[in-house]
């Protein structure tokens, strides 16, 4: 029974305290450094903390939605249509939202994280072309692309690991 009720039951939970809290956490029309010293002054949002911490003012509930996107990606998709061409689809459209998401809301303080997501969303979605591509048995003629696939993503993962330390120096610097 916990099987179904963690799923839903932690994401509401979040939810709530966040939802409950938002005038502490978030002032509209000031700036996302003023909204992060005021969340430091209240002592009872310390518990909680790891909820919004890396997230801008107006996106202090997005801990729900990297949650949610968690249960999609790694639990649901891996239970609905299990092995099926629609896995592979539903897979790459949970993608697809996140990638907008990220990239219409913004909602990190820092560059290093905002980077790591991108990375990390662009890498599942190739993962899935990949899948796709072996679902569909594709004939000899489009090895090509199965090979550019496979070089993306090993290249994906290679250039993530210097990329993000250069970018951790940089902002430990700056």
């Amino acid at each position: 029974i916990m099987v179904l009720i963690f799923p839903v039951g932690v994401p509401s939970y979040y939810l709530y305290l966040l939802l409950s809290n938002r005038k502490k956490l978030y002032k509209r029309g000031r700036s996302d450094q003023y909204n992060r010293e005021r969340r430091k002054r209240f002592p009872e949002l310390q518990p909680y903390e790891f909820l919004f911490r890396p997230y801008r003012g107006p996106t202090y509930w997005f801990e729900v939605f990297e949650s949610c996107r968690r249960l999609l990606l790694g639990s649901v998709l891996n239970i609905i249509y299990h092995g099926t061409l629609t896995q592979i689809l539903l897979g790459l459209f949970f993608v697809y939202v996140s990638l907008k998401f990220y990239g219409s809301y913004k909602p990190f303080y820092s560059t290093y994280d905002s980077f790591m997501m991108d990375y990390l969303n662009l890498i599942t979605f190739f993962l899935l072309l990949l899948a796709l591509w072996t679902k569909l048995k594709a004939n000899e003629e489009s090895l090509v692309f199965k090979y550019f696939l496979e070089s993306t993503i090993v290249f994906i993962y290679l250039s993530m690991g210097f990329v993000g330390m250069l970018l951790l120096i940089f902002e430990c610097k700056g």
